[in-house]
């Protein structure tokens, strides 16, 4: 056995487990983390097998989300930045505007909903489907929210770090998103960062979901669901509360959970590690997509295939356009 390579692969081997036991999000499952920590100490004999007990052990926390990964291919990598097939969209004859957004992965999502948009910023209502939308990266969520709001609370996230929570909230106000950072002794930060114009303020939404529905793209419904339920209007001098969006379709995935990639040792070894969790602006958890999916509850559940779905909350958006007319 060669002392070096045995060394080195140990050295490995216990910096995922530390990386692992100061940032994975539920502590419950950590409770004998310890445990592991030394338990291949003999038996690691280089990196090839340090990783390969690093999985077992990585298996054990019982999150699927948590993993070992191999490095993407430079084509995969590309495909993720500029992927261009994300979002669809067209006008129906009743001048409703229907989009729907796949992904939420890809950098170019927010200039494609913000195209498919503006054509159509004078429907008298949209449908907005996120059925299957997996989620995927929260600052490209957050821009294509921009698109919906003046102004709106989104929801928050809770991290997980060495110190502590750490939560941060997100929030429109006039032409910016405001990120608050609640650290875990209590201090604060704000940072301000451009939104994107809003298009659509103050029309209706129906909004679909389903069961593929997870992630950020919760979060994007939730944030609609819960700052248009109550909008406040004005009227002729008057003040009230209307409501602008409606949930159709079945419950969503609730996978309320945010993974982190962490490289390890400069590249030894590249680990996905399940950091914190989304709430939305009300404080609910959706789930972790496993053992606990809370999700969101459609205002009417439907059953059928995406045509259905489409047809009755079409249907029921023309009801509500007809009544406030």
């Amino acid at each position: 056995m060669n002392k070096q390579n045995s060394s080195a692969g140990r050295e490995l081997y216990h910096e995922i487990w530390r990386e692992i036991k100061e940032r994975f999000y539920d502590v419950e499952r950590l409770s004998h983390w310890a445990l592991w920590e030394h338990r291949y100490d003999e038996d690691i004999t280089d990196d090839r097998s340090a990783l390969a007990f690093a999985k077992v052990m990585v298996a054990s926390l019982g999150d699927r989300y948590t993993l070992l990964v191999d490095s993407p291919s430079p084509t995969q990598a590309a495909h993720n930045i500029d992927c261009e097939s994300a979002v669809t969209a067209k006008r129906f004859k009743c001048n409703i505007g229907c989009i729907k957004i796949n992904s939420f992965q890809s950098l170019s999502v927010a200039d494609q909903v913000e195209a498919s948009l503006t054509p159509m910023a004078d429907c008298d209502g949209f449908l907005v489907f996120v059925d299957s939308n997996p989620g995927g990266l929260l600052d490209v969520t957050l821009e294509c929210l921009g698109l919906f709001f003046d102004q709106a609370t989104l929801g928050a996230l809770e991290l997980r770090t060495s110190n502590g929570i750490t939560i941060e909230e997100a929030y429109f106000m006039d032409d910016a998103c405001v990120l608050r950072t609640i650290h875990p002794d209590g201090s604060q930060e704000l940072l301000p960062i451009p939104k994107r114009k809003c298009l659509i303020a103050d029309k209706p939404v129906a909004i679909v979901i389903g069961r593929g529905c997870g992630s950020s793209a919760e979060l994007f419904a939730g944030a609609l669901l819960a700052n248009r339920r109550n909008s406040k209007r004005h009227q002729e001098g008057r003040s009230y509360n209307k409501r602008l969006c409606w949930s159709h379709g079945d419950r969503s995935g609730g996978k309320g959970i945010m993974q982190a990639p962490v490289d390890i040792l400069k590249g030894r070894a590249q680990l996905k590690v399940s950091v914190g969790r989304f709430l939305s602006p009300d404080g609910h958890w959706f789930g972790d997509g496993q053992t606990d999916c809370r999700g969101i509850r459609p205002d009417f559940r439907v059953k059928g295939g995406p045509g259905r779905v489409c047809e009755l909350a079409l249907r029921h958006l023309q009801r509500q356009l007809h009544q406030a007319a």
